[in-house]
């Protein structure tokens, strides 16, 4: 008894021990190869192939990634780390660097690439590298015609993963689990089908720009082939990683910007305050340049109290702050120009000979010249004239054309509606002037006087025909034909007047003249036809009181004709309120939603499409 008892004893030590050293081999056969795909190698003379390094290894390790049991390093990992240790290109494939490469991204193996390209045949081969040791565990290659590059590639990868696979069935004793086994690759026309090689050399350019942070010429690279190849899907994946990547740089950007740039507003604020006099003619120019930037500032702030969606509209419920900044913007542009006129008085010097020179140059400091720059803030002019014309513009038509558009939207103002009569008189009063002073300047054969006051008056022109004074807006580019016959400007303005007589036809005209012949006839196309022009103008105009006038306006004209059964508009009732509803639902203003929708079901809108006009078109719930 006691025998067997120590028999048994000894083989169960005996059978721990092999388990103990088998342990090892186990783990490393059950263990999923991680793999980093370097650069592949261009042993070609021809240096403008060095870009396919790039293309290459990106099509190689989307299609290793597609194999069950292998892990593949992601390129973008692949570029912070050459980013980072500086690497030239030629020394990517140091047996030396690129197992250090492998370490720094947590690989077991790497996998290092060369091309070589001889008249119209191409030879790519690819060996893998085990971390551990820097033994050559793998090497294969093939050789073809150029014109097959896709093929090429796809029966590379075939032969290295069958030789992935063999490698690591005999690197332990023990059998790989299921979970570690490693699948064959089967070729196939997957995301990195492309029909040739050109076309792999402006992709992996394109991989290139992005690495470079060339974002913009890369995304018109990559737009460009997956144009010429649909089928090259992995293109059309790099471009939405791009757009997203741009979307958040642009994101990080703006954060940053922002802080400056309100601390530039503050230290503005502060040097204008402190310097009123403008009897020095430095502090003088800082001054009036700080008030500069200030304007645009507060045009900036002003737009972040309008509508997205809908430019030019104000929401009742932002009513009192647009019109605090309105009216905080027009103090100091009014400033603005005062100041600027007496800069001009007090440092103005006039030349022995009758000429009178004004340096009207404003330089900061190098970090608020940055900052402006950046925020596109500029570029600063201290020209009372263009302030006077700007700032008429915004208060008869309701917008400043000068505003940057990088940072966000054009910085609109609010609908000239909101505006009081006092604001509309003084942009009238304010062109009115400046133009009288260009008059004068022009006939002095001033060309930039002459342009300008052209300008004005095409500006002020356009203000009226908001207003619905087409005649009056007639009248005031016809000063320029009577005026300035010989202006390059005169076709330009001639035109405008042909438009509003009806001598030359554009869209516009066509759906506002269809949509009041809609309003004698109260025929459905007519109405509609033009619906959708009048809502945007009277949206402009009036603000969301243009959809109500509308409605009315159509209401008047055609309801009693329709109910006498004079016409039919069985079919365009529902159509404009259900358009009126989506208009306000699309703000977010859910009461008049819910309101104009309740009319368009009503008038026979199906209940079930309010229902999903409510869900996927508006916020409202």
């Amino acid at each position: 008894m006691r025998r067997s008892f120590w028999i048994w004893i000894s083989r169960f030590t005996l059978v721990a021990a092999l388990t103990l050293l088998s342990t090892p081999a186990t783990a490393h056969a059950t263990k999923q190869p991680r793999l980093a795909v370097l650069y592949f190698d261009n042993n070609t003379a021809n240096k403008q192939l060095d870009v396919l390094q790039k293309g290459l290894a990106d099509m190689f390790i989307t299609d290793l990634a597609s194999v069950r049991g292998i892990v593949v390093v992601e390129r973008d990992k692949l570029q912070s780390i050459v980013k980072e240790l500086k690497l030239q290109r030629s020394r990517f494939f140091n047996k030396h660097t690129a197992v250090r490469i492998g370490k720094q991204l947590g690989a077991t193996h790497v996998v290092s690439g060369s091309f070589a390209v001889v008249g119209e045949n191409i030879r790519i081969g690819a060996r893998l590298i085990r971390i551990r040791n820097g033994q050559i565990v793998v090497g294969k290659k093939v050789v073809g015609a150029k014109r097959a590059i896709f093929e090429l590639e796809q029966k590379l990868v075939a032969l290295f993963v069958n030789g992935l696979r063999q490698a690591t069935g005999a690197a332990g004793t023990a059998r790989p689990t299921r979970a570690a086994r490693i699948h064959a690759y089967r070729p196939r026309r997957g995301r990195t089908y492309i029909p040739s090689i050109a076309m792999l050399v402006d992709y992996s350019k394109g991989l290139d720009l992005i690495d470079r942070g060339k974002f913009r010429a890369a995304a018109l690279r990559l737009a460009a082939v997956a144009a010429q190849a649909p089928s090259f899907s992995l293109a059309k994946q790099r471009q939405r990683e791009l757009k997203k990547r741009v979307k958040q740089a642009g994101l990080r950007r703006i954060l940053a910007l922002d802080a400056q740039v309100k601390a530039l507003w503050k230290k503005a604020r502060a040097y204008v305050e402190r310097h009123k006099r403008l009897r020095d003619e430095q502090v003088a120019k800082n001054a009036l340049g700080y008030r500069f930037v200030i304007g645009r500032l507060q045009l900036r702030a002003l737009r972040s109290q309008l509508t997205m969606k809908q430019p030019n509209l104000v929401l009742p419920t932002k009513r009192r702050a647009v019109l605090a900044g309105i009216e905080g913007y027009v103090k100091n542009q009014l400033a603005l120009i005062k100041g600027i006129a007496r800069y001009a008085k007090l440092h103005t010097r006039v030349l022995q000979n009758g000429l009178r020179l004004l340096d009207r140059r404003v330089r900061l400091s190098p970090e608020d010249q940055r900052v402006i720059r950046e925020a596109e803030l500029g570029p600063i002019r201290l020209d009372a004239a263009s302030v006077s014309v700007r700032l008429g513009q915004f208060l008869l038509a309701g917008r400043d054309f000068g505003q940057p558009r990088k940072l966000g939207p054009l910085a609109l103002s609010p609908p000239p509606a909101i505006l009081s009569a006092r604001y509309q008189q003084l942009g009238t009063r304010l062109l009115r002037n400046v133009i009288k002073d260009l008059d004068k300047q022009a006939k002095g054969r001033a060309r930039q006087a002459e342009y300008r006051a052209i300008s004005a008056r095409v500006v002020w022109g356009q203000a009226l025909l908001l207003h619905g004074k087409r005649d009056a807006a007639v009248a005031k580019w016809q000063e320029v034909l009577d005026l300035y016959p010989t202006s390059r400007q005169y076709k330009r303005v001639e035109r405008l007047i042909k438009e509003q007589l009806g001598l030359k036809k554009t869209y516009t005209m066509r759906t506002l003249r269809r949509y009041q012949k809609g309003l004698k006839t109260c025929k459905d196309m007519d109405l509609r036809v033009g619906l959708g022009t009048i809502f945007q103008k009277r949206i402009r105009l009036l603000g969301l009181a243009g959809i109500q006038t509308t409605i009315k306006e159509i209401e008047k004209a055609c309801r009693a004709r329709h109910n006498s059964g004079q016409v039919r508009l069985t079919y365009f009732w529902p159509y404009l309120y259900q358009n009126a509803a989506l208009k306000v639902g699309r703000l977010g203003i859910c009461k008049s939603f819910e309101r104009l929708i309740k009319r368009a079901v009503q008038e026979g809108l199906p209940p079930r499409d309010a229902g999903l006009y409510r869900k996927n078109y508006t916020s409202c719930r």
